[in-house]
C-alpha cells in the first residue's frame, strides 16, 4: 500500500503584478481520494488549480504532481485529465472530432465513441460543438477529461449548467473512476455537493488555507452563514461518507470483491505497468494506457488535420485566405502585359508573392491564433501532452501549405503565359524566406491581437506595408536608397525575386539578400516569444 501523495503543494505563492492571489499555500492530495477545494470568487482557487495543472507558473514555492514538476507535460499529462472551467472547444469541429483530437494529444488510448456513450453524447457525435447547449458542452468537457481513464482528474465546476439527471450520471462515472483507482480534485460552488462527495475539503480564503481550513465534511448550516470560513462546521465534522463511497481517503482505492468489472461499468480498463511507477511506489498498480513515444510530428499532424477541416468550414476565413488572394493574383497575371510595361515580370511575381503572403498567410495566421485563444482552444490544447511548438506548428501548417500551393500555382501560370524565371532556385529561396518571415510576423502580431475582429485592424499595417514596399522596390529598383529599401520588410525579398525572374545578377550576390529577410524572421520570433499569449487577457 502506497502513502506517496499524488499532489504536493508547499508554500505556493502566485502574484499578478501587485495582486497576491495565492499566499504561502501548502497541502497534499493522497492517492485515491476525492479532494474538494472551495472558496468564494477571488479566493485563489483557479490560480492554485492552474498552477497544479501546469497552466501557470508559480511565483514561488514548490508544486509536485506524481513527484514531478507539473510543467513537464510529457511526463505528467498522460496520467492527468483536466476538465476546464470553460469548455475551450472549437465551434467548427464536431463532438466526435473534438474528443478524438484531445484524446489523441493526451497520449492515452481509448475509443471516442465509447467515451461519448458514457457521457450520453452519442446522438450528438456528428454535431458541431458550436450548436451544443451549455450542459452538453460540459459533458463534452468531462468526456475529454476522462478519456483513457487517467490516474488524476481535475474537475473545475463540473456540474455547472447540468440538469439533475446529467449530474447524477456524471457522479456515477466519477464513482466508477475512483473504484478503478483514480484520484479526483474538485472545485465547486455547491457546498452540499462537496460535503456528500469529498473525502477532504480545503476552504480557501484570500489566497490562504486558514487554520482549520481542512475538514472531513462541511456543515451546510454553518456554511450558509460564511461559505469559506466555516471552520466551526469543519472541526470535528462527521466523517460519514456518501453512500457510494467504498473506502476511506487514506487508503488505495481498488475495486472491491464482487464489484462489476470497470469495463462493464463504462470505465475503460487500464494497462498493467511493466514496472513500478516510482521507487517510492513499489506496488504494481494499474496505470493508464498511453503511448510512451508520441513524436512531435504526430502532434503537429493531428492538430493540422483538424485546422484544415475548420478552415474549409469557415466561409469568411476561406474567402480571406484563399479566394481574395487568388482573385488579386489572377488579375495581375491576366494583365501581365500592362504591369510588365510599368516594371517587369519579376515585379509582377514579387507583388503576387506578397499579396498571397500578406492576406493568404499572415492575416489568416493572426486571425486563426486570435480565434483559438479567444474560445480557449489554445488552453485546451495545452491541457494535453502536446508541446507548445507542436501546437503552434499544427495550427499554422495548413495556412502555410495553402499559401505555398497558391504561390506555386499562380507563379506557374505566370511563367506559362509570360515566360519563366531565369533562376528557379533563387525564386524558390525567395518564396521560402518570405513565407518564414510572414509566419514569424504573424506569431508576433497575434500577441497584440485580442480577437478575430481585432485582427482585421492589427494586420493592416504589415499587410499593406509589405505590398507597398514590394511595389516600390519593383518599380523603382534599388539604385537609390538601397540600404533603406533592403532593410524594410519585404524589400530584399522583392529584389531577390527580381534577380531570380529577370536575371542579370550573380547568384552569390543575390543570396546575400537573404540576410535582411532572415533577420526579420529572427526579430519576429523574438517578439513572439515575448508577447505571445496562450489565454485571453483577464
Amino acid at each position: 500500500m502506497t502513502t506517496t501523495p499524488v499532489i504536493e503543494v508547499e508554500q505556493l505563492n502566485v502574484r499578478y503584478g501587485d495582486f497576491h492571489a495565492v499566499k504561502d499555500l501548502s497541502f497534499q492530495v493522497r492517492r485515491g481520494e476525492l479532494y474538494a477545494l472551495l472558496g468564494t470568487n477571488g479566493a485563489g482557487k483557479t490560480s492554485t488549480l492552474e498552477t497544479i495543472e501546469g497552466h501557470r507558473q508559480a511565483t514561488s514555492g514548490r508544486v509536485r504532481v506524481f513527484g514531478t514538476s507539473p510543467g513537464d507535460r510529457r511526463a505528467v499529462r498522460p496520467r492527468m485529465g483536466i476538465m476546464l472551467q470553460e469548455s475551450g472547444f472549437s465551434p467548427d469541429l464536431t463532438v466526435r472530432e473534438s474528443v478524438r483530437l484531445i484524446g489523441s494529444l493526451t497520449r492515452r488510448t481509448d475509443d471516442a465513441d465509447r467515451v461519448l456513450d458514457v457521457v450520453g453524447l452519442t446522438r450528438k457525435a456528428g454535431t458541431l460543438v458550436g450548436q451544443l447547449s451549455g450542459g452538453e458542452k460540459r459533458r463534452l468537457d468531462f468526456a475529454t477529461a476522462v478519456y483513457g481513464t487517467p490516474e488524476l482528474i481535475f474537475l473545475d465546476e463540473p456540474t455547472t449548467g447540468l440538469d439533475i439527471q446529467s449530474r447524477d450520471a456524471l457522479w456515477e462515472s466519477v464513482d466508477r473512476l475512483r473504484e478503478n483507482g483514480s484520484t479526483v480534485v474538485l472545485t465547486t460552488h455547491y457546498l452540499e455537493e462537496a460535503q456528500e462527495r469529498a473525502d477532504r475539503i480545503g476552504l480557501m480564503h484570500q489566497g490562504r488555507l486558514p487554520p482549520g481550513g481542512h475538514c472531513r465534511r462541511a456543515d451546510p448550516d454553518a456554511a450558509r452563514g460564511d461559505p469559506v470560513l466555516a471552520a466551526s462546521g469543519c472541526a470535528g465534522g462527521s466523517a460519514d461518507r456518501h453512500k457510494s463511497r467504498r473506502v476511506a481517503a487514506h487508503r488505495d482505492v481498488r475495486p472491491a470483491e464482487g464489484h462489476v468489472p470497470a469495463a462493464r461499468l463504462g470505465a475503460r480498463p487500464r494497462c498493467r505497468a511493466q514496472r513500478p511507477v516510482s521507487r517510492s511506489d513499489p506496488a504494481r498498480r494499474r496505470v493508464p494506457c498511453h503511448r510512451p513515444y508520441f513524436r512531435w510530428e504526430l502532434t503537429m499532424i493531428a492538430i493540422a488535420r483538424t485546422e484544415l477541416i475548420q478552415l474549409f468550414r469557415n466561409r469568411l476565413l476561406l474567402v480571406t485566405s484563399l479566394i481574395m488572394p487568388a482573385v488579386v493574383s489572377g488579375f495581375f497575371v491576366y494583365r501581365h502585359d500592362a504591369f510588365a510595361t510599368l516594371g517587369s515580370l519579376g515585379y509582377i511575381a514579387a507583388v503576387v508573392m506578397f499579396t498571397v503572403g500578406a492576406f493568404g498567410l499572415y492575416t489568416t495566421a493572426v486571425t486563426t491564433l486570435a480565434a483559438r485563444r479567444q474560445n480557449l482552444f489554445l488552453k485546451r490544447l495545452r491541457s494535453t501532452a502536446a508541446s507548445d511548438s507542436g501546437i503552434l506548428a499544427g495550427l499554422l501548417l495548413p495556412v502555410t501549405l495553402l499559401a505555398v500551393v497558391q504561390l506555386t500555382v499562380v507563379l506557374t501560370v505566370l511563367a506559362t503565359v509570360a515566360g519563366g524565371p531565369s533562376n528557379v532556385f533563387l525564386l524558390v529561396v525567395a518564396v521560402l524566406a518570405t513565407v518564414a518571415m510572414m509566419v514569424g510576423l504573424g506569431l508576433a502580431t497575434a500577441g497584440l491581437t485580442n480577437s478575430p475582429e481585432h485582427a482585421q485592424v492589427t494586420t493592416l499595417p504589415i499587410s499593406l506595408g509589405v505590398i507597398a514596399v514590394s511595389s516600390w522596390v519593383g518599380l523603382s529598383g534599388t539604385e537609390e536608397l538601397t540600404l533603406l529599401k533592403r532593410l524594410l520588410p519585404g524589400g530584399s525579398a522583392t529584389e531577390l525575386v527580381l534577380n531570380a525572374w529577370n536575371g542579370g545578377a550573380a547568384v552569390s550576390e543575390s543570396l546575400l539578400l537573404l540576410a535582411p529577410t532572415l533577420s526579420w524572421v529572427v526579430v519576429a520570433v523574438a517578439l513572439a516569444i515575448r508577447m505571445f499569449r496562450w489565454e485571453p487577457r483577464r
